[in-house]
């Protein structure tokens, strides 16, 4: 759904009022969602038809609801413009690598706070096996900024070690996994 979709529903209050939230949460259980299946939502208030009705028009018009395997309390709902047997094929296709996609996704969504190009650079020589003063010395900063500049990157990525900060910023590529480029 684009910016202009989520701006009226926000300017609606349709958050308060979303269907989704109370009937397609079930852990185990896949609901069909959008406009194609309104005609099953009769026992939804007015609004909530209404908001069903208006989400078709911008172009969700058949989906369904997927929650993830250990995440209660999270689910998607995979919406689009197919009719529901194109849906269900293409849902059919994509088998199990449909869950991997969408952890994959919210793992981004997810994502920390970039890291400063001076928290990448110590973390990039850290990578190199550089200790504190080397690393103060390669960027002609005092230790004590380097350790400031590792506390923060440790913050952004919830690591509480440097080596644990090392192994997200790269699994996240916020960094080089070799380090710095030239070395030699």
């Amino acid at each position: 759904m684009g910016h202009d979709w989520v701006a009226h529903y926000m300017a609606q209050g349709y958050a308060r009022i979303d269907p989704f939230y109370e009937h397609c949460m079930t852990p185990g259980r896949s609901m069909p969602t959008g406009a194609a299946h309104l005609a099953a939502l009769r026992h939804l208030d007015p609004r909530q038809q209404r908001l069903i009705e208006e989400a078709g028009e911008a172009g969700f018009h058949s989906g369904f609801s997927l929650m993830l395997p250990g995440q209660p309390g999270v689910a998607w709902n995979i919406g689009s413009g197919l009719q529901p047997e194109a849906l269900a094929r293409l849902r059919l296709a994509l088998g199990e690598s449909l869950p991997l996609a969408l952890r994959l996704l919210q793992m981004r969504l997810d994502a920390p706070p970039p890291l400063t190009a001076r928290e990448a650079e110590v973390l990039e020589w850290l990578a190199e096996g550089l200790r504190t003063k080397e690393i103060a010395h390669r960027m002609a900063i005092t230790p004590v900024t380097v350790e400031l500049h590792l506390r923060s990157a440790r913050t952004k990525l919830g690591a509480r070690t440097r080596d644990q900060a090392l192994l997200q910023a790269v699994l996240r590529g916020m960094v080089r996994p070799y380090g710095r480029p030239g070395r030699g």
